[in-house]
């Protein structure tokens, strides 16, 4: 019996120390450096980096580098233009396809998301509440929609140009404006 759990132990330790070598071979990569201003492509952050469903891409992005601190790289994010930090392992270069030309396109098509070209018209008050005015959007793919929130567009240059053009600018977000 003594010489079976030797044998079991034995085993168990081969084991182990292979499925540790294969562990450090699996999560350690060969050093990359993605240079500042470069596009990137970033896994997903759940256990298995796996999209959340079956209709979303394999990764995210494209993201532009802004800064790394070892191996920390803080990328930018194209759609909502925040930052986000990011281990390197888990960034991959960005590589422009053919059907998106710019970056920011293809981080659109990614989020499902469409620019806004231009604000036509509105209705409301300025006096009112905010949550009753809407707009007349000229989306960036030629779409013409009647009835947007300004909630929705709060943060898009094109509805502070359409507030600007109409005397509106006290309605311009504070994070937006700029006073010497």
């Amino acid at each position: 019996m003594l010489q079976d759990q030797e044998n079991i132990i034995k085993v168990a330790k081969e084991h182990q120390r292979n499925s540790d070598l294969h562990h450090i071979a699996m999560h350690t990569a060969e050093r990359t450096e993605f240079p500042i201003n470069s596009y990137v492509m970033a896994k997903y952050e759940n256990h298995e980096h796996r999209p959340p469903t079956k209709l979303h891409p394999i990764k995210k992005g494209p993201f532009r580098v802004v800064n790394y601190t070892g191996s920390i790289y803080t990328v930018q994010n194209l759609v909502t233009m925040k930052n986000e930090d990011y281990h390197v392992t888990n960034l991959e270069p960005y590589f422009q396809d053919n059907k998106h030309n710019d970056p920011r396109q293809a981080a659109n098509a990614d989020a499902d998301v469409v620019d806004v070209e231009e604000i036509l018209d509105h209705t409301g008050n300025w006096k009112g509440h905010k949550r009753y005015l809407y707009f007349k959007v000229k989306w960036a793919d030629g779409e013409i929609q009647d009835r947007v929130s300004w909630a929705q567009l709060r943060d898009t240059e094109a509805l502070h140009a359409y507030l600007t053009s109409k005397g509106q600018q006290k309605l311009i977000p504070k994070q937006y404006t700029w006073d010497p």
